[in-house]
């Protein structure tokens, strides 16, 4: 009984062996496409929201510049009204804000992405763990 209850832990043992060495081997051939694929993605999401901030601080500029048109056009009685100005800060103001939540978050990444991929590579990877 005791040969047979070794024979049946041997045997086991060699399968978990076998089952190591197999994954050893498609962790070591999946690696460097793995971390190409995390390179690429973080290149391209990163170039999407670099273009995203662009449009958004564009729409701030148009919509600050059509108030100040328009500011132009209303009659020299009315222009105390304000809301020009109103316009004018508040879109002034979300274009500043998107530039400076998009320099303080993305652009160390997009460096990184761009310039020092194995050191984006270790933080993507150190933000699974």
């Amino acid at each position: 009984m005791k040969e047979e209850l070794q024979t049946r832990l041997l045997s086991s043992l060699d399968k978990v062996q076998e089952y190591i060495e197999a994954t050893e081997e498609f962790v070591a051939e999946q690696a460097p496409l793995v971390a190409q694929e995390i390179i690429l993605a973080g290149r391209i999401t990163h170039c999407w929201f670099l273009f995203l901030a662009i449009i958004a601080i564009g729409i701030g500029i148009w919509i600050a510049r059509i108030c100040v048109k328009e500011n132009n056009k209303i009659p020299e009685d009315r222009h105390n009204d304000g809301a020009w100005i109103a316009g004018s800060i508040v879109s002034i103001v979300a274009a500043l804000g998107v530039c400076a939540v998009f320099s303080a978050t993305m652009v160390p990444q997009i460096v990184n992405v761009w310039f020092a991929p194995r050191l984006y590579l270790i933080q993507e990877i150190g933000k699974l763990l």
